[in-house]
């Protein structure tokens, strides 16, 4: 017998380590043994451990062992509690211990949790507090009773999701039951939910505070009810009950239609805003809560929104909520796959005008595109399965929908289908060439062809051209299928609309940037959304989003919901910003002159 690797000692100074021969069978040769006063450490293991050898004939060993605790230590809480060393809870025992800590003490506490937490039974809760709670986005499930009984000062309480219930006669809610502050203390409940079934026997039950006390403060940032809230007699709120004395600040706070009833009334508050199930369930509620929450809008979906992870973020399409942010389609381009129309997916068919110095759109000729002279022969031509043949030059161009990093690859190798001129291929942007190489006339051998893998930079609208030319026509034509995909892409749109300038913002818009990294940004980063003013100073408008650190892919979307005013912002920049967990700004790999509108 061994805790954890060590062999342990009974009572009488032996070891627990027994020898059965053949001759022990029926109750001959029986051990038995008592180990007392052993300290174990959660997480220790204790092995029963029978090795037979390499015969393990007749090897049964009949043990049944017993193990009964003596004496407890009382749970130990990680940290000190103190701003900089929080305490860390985990379990009911640590919601228990927490209760225990602040019963002894006046001064504030500061807490966290690492793991959703469930209440049981015997879960107490917090009699008086002062101080900060830091969900960690984590949720909490309640068994009867609240989490604090009484606010003492200043309360925080932020990114916490409560469910479960809660049971009371009066000032009952899932955060905070009642409050008693004094003037110079504010209490704050930000990023926070509440799906738990309140039900008072008697008056006030709340979604949030069951009753804040005159001239109390309190102000509830970028929250949530949807949970039932019951009270048989008077005082129901989805968030607060409260009196005309006590100050409240409802910031981008939604509940559930008809969730509060005051003795079966129902009690939906102008104040804050009202949602339907619909709303809650299809992701409208998620969306305007921003990156604090997420919502699995699929099979098994979420009924309300629950804390952020990689893939429940809700974005807007129109009017459709998706959890994708950025479709496949959206991001990969193939000439093959769009050809047919002139501009469809932004392929163009073109050739070279020495003239103008401009490409001249080629025309439709029965299944390709081409260009006649001036008896009516085809000379330039583009097919589907991209062969170039160009009279001088000939091009298929891509014009960029958004701004960003794309990679520029071919499906096959690039080759002559036929032996004749030496042939030059070249991509283009910008009027420079990019990349370059000239194929030899003979060169008609595809596994000896040619390919590029290329990553540069694009701004919205920016054409890329992949073009063929030759000094002389005659079978100068080559296989090329140029493509295209995003691997980060930031685009600004204003009420659900694409900008590209500050000047196509009308006053009142919601301005949101969307931003998808393929991996470019190996560290987990803050993005934010800024404006640069006419001094080149960087004001932050949005709060902070995680991108990066997924080889997968990450991305987020960030808004700027105050209102737009096109006077106080016309000589500004608006731009994406993104600052790596060192605290450093990274911009030289996301080129906010890249990403920005003026």
């Amino acid at each position: 017998m061994k805790l954890n690797n060590e062999i342990l000692t009974d009572d009488n100074g032996k070891e627990t380590r027994w020898v059965f021969d053949n001759t022990c069978y029926n109750g001959s040769g029986n051990q038995s043994y008592t180990v007392t006063n052993l300290h174990i450490n959660k997480g220790d293991m204790i092995y029963h451990e029978v090795d037979c050898g390499t015969n393990n004939t007749g090897a049964a060993i009949y043990w049944k062992p017993i193990i009964t605790y003596t004496y407890m230590e009382p749970y130990h809480l990680e940290g000190d509690g103190s701003q900089e060393n929080p305490y860390l809870i985990d379990s009911t025992d640590g919601l228990n211990a927490l209760a225990d800590v602040i019963a002894t003490t006046d001064k504030p506490i500061y807490s966290k949790f690492t793991a959703d937490v469930k209440a049981s039974g015997n879960t107490r809760p917090i009699e008086e507090y002062t101080g900060t709670i830091d969900g960690n986005n984590h949720k909490l499930t309640l068994k009867g009773h609240t989490l604090i009984e009484k606010a003492k000062g200043e309360v925080i309480i932020k990114n916490l999701i409560i469910d479960g219930s809660v049971n009371g006669s009066n000032n009952t809610a899932a955060f905070i039951g009642n409050t008693d502050v004094d003037a110079n203390n504010n209490i704050i409940i930000e990023n926070c939910g509440n799906a738990a079934v309140i039900k008072a026997s008697g008056n006030n039950a709340a979604g949030f505070v069951g009753w804040i006390g005159e001239n109390d403060k309190l102000c509830i940032k970028n929250s949530y009810n949807y949970g039932s809230v019951t009270s048989n007699e008077n005082g129901a709120n989805p968030f607060v009950n409260s009196n005309e004395l006590s100050e409240i600040i409802y910031e981008n706070c939604y509940y559930l239609k008809d969730s509060a009833k005051a003795n079966g009334t129902p009690v939906n508050p102008q104040i804050s805003i009202s949602k339907t199930e619909q709303e809650f369930t299809n992701g409208d509620v998620t969306y305007n809560l921003g990156n604090a929450f997420g919502q699995k809008l699929t099979d098994p979906k979420d009924k309300y929104p629950v804390p952020r992870t990689a893939d429940n973020g809700v974005y807007r399409k129109g009017n459709v909520y998706t959890n994708k942010l950025i479709e496949t389609s959206d991001l990969k381009f193939s000439m093959q796959s769009s050809f047919g129309q002139q501009s469809k997916d932004g392929w163009y068919y073109l050739q070279y005008n020495n003239t103008t110095e401009e490409y001249d759109e080629l025309s439709w000729l029965d299944n390709y595109y081409a260009a006649k002279d001036n008896s009516g022969n085809v000379t330039s031509f583009i097919t589907q399965q991209g062969i170039i043949q160009p009279t001088l030059s000939a091009c298929i161009g891509w014009k960029a929908p958004m701004a960003g990093k794309v990679r520029l690859t071919t499906g096959t190798n690039i080759f002559k289908t036929g032996k004749g001129a030496a042939t030059t291929v070249k991509i283009i942007i910008d009027g420079k060439s990019i990349w370059q190489e000239t194929i030899p006339g003979d060169q008609i051998d595809e596994s000896k062809g040619i390919k590029h893998d290329i990553m540069v930079d694009v701004g919205c609208g920016d054409m890329i051209y992949f073009d063929v030319s030759a000094k002389e026509p005659t079978n100068a034509a080559v296989l090329w299928t140029p493509q295209v995909e995003y691997i980060q892409t930031a685009k600004f749109t204003a009420n659900d609309k694409q900008i590209l300038n500050i000047s196509e913002i009308n006053n009142g818009n919601r301005i949101e940037c969307l931003f998808y990294d393929a991996g470019i940004l190996e560290k987990k980063s803050n993005a934010y959304l800024a404006f640069y003013d006419k001094n080149g100073t960087m004001v932050k408008l949005s709060e902070a989003a995680f991108v990066g650190g997924n080889s997968k892919g990450s991305g987020c979307i960030l808004s700027f919901d105050i209102d737009f005013v096109y006077e106080d912002y016309k000589d500004c920049e608006l731009s994406l910003m993104i600052i790596n967990g060192d605290g450093k700004n990274i911009n030289p790999i996301v080129k906010h002159n890249l990403y920005s509108v003026k």
